[in-house]
């Protein structure tokens, strides 16, 4: 069963939130998935967000954080923007996370084959994709 919600947030060190997201991949490389009562875990986030991690990834559809490490509603303060950005606004929103929400941990998270860094690297510069290829 799943476990995440009866852990202490506070307490937890950075390594335990690592250790959960290494395990939780674990479980997503293998093809297995924790049981989760997201019923449960809607009721018990309705009024309070409190993630163990803030992650900055990309907003490519095949690489849903929550998905690719197994986690669940209020665990993951996900911040995505193509080509896992760090912007101005994505730092603040992963400053957020961290120093009002109480995320014990930050990653950074690329993947392969992504098209945003390919559009950086071929100097595409349509509509606003500038905004995001110039940084």
């Amino acid at each position: 069963m799943y476990k995440h919600p009866l852990l202490d947030r506070d307490k937890m060190t950075p390594q335990e939130a690592l250790d959960i997201l290494i395990d939780g991949n674990h479980r997503f490389s293998n093809n297995l998935t924790a049981n989760k009562d997201l019923h449960n875990l809607v009721m018990m986030t309705k009024d309070k967000q409190h993630p163990f991690v803030s992650m900055l990834s990309c907003s490519d559809s095949r690489a849903p954080v929550e998905m690719v490490f197994d986690q669940a509603l209020g665990d993951v303060f996900s911040v995505r923007l193509a080509g896992n950005i760090a912007s101005d606004k994505a730092i603040g929103s992963l400053e957020f996370g961290c120093k009002y929400l109480g995320s014990k941990l930050i990653v950074v998270l690329g993947h392969t084959g992504c098209g945003a860094v390919k559009a950086a690297c071929d100097n595409f510069k349509d509509g606003h994709i500038g905004e995001i290829t110039n940084l």
